[in-house]
């Protein structure tokens, strides 16, 4: 049973979370829905995180 968060913007229905596109309609869901949207956020922001840490004490 997957987690549905996002709605269609062309038919309303409710989708899982990582569809590609809409179980009703077929069309392409929006980019928020998509894994790879998330991990490359995530990891993003990890690099800004590690990049403004001072690490080495200079």
């Amino acid at each position: 049973m997957g987690i549905r968060l996002i709605r269609c913007k062309h038919c309303n229905h409710v989708n899982k979370f990582g569809a590609r596109t809409c179980s009703y309609c077929f069309k392409p869901t929006s980019f928020l829905n998509r894994i790879l949207f998330w991990v490359i956020l995530a990891v993003g922001l990890g690099m800004v995180v590690y990049l403004n840490t001072d690490w080495m004490g200079r």
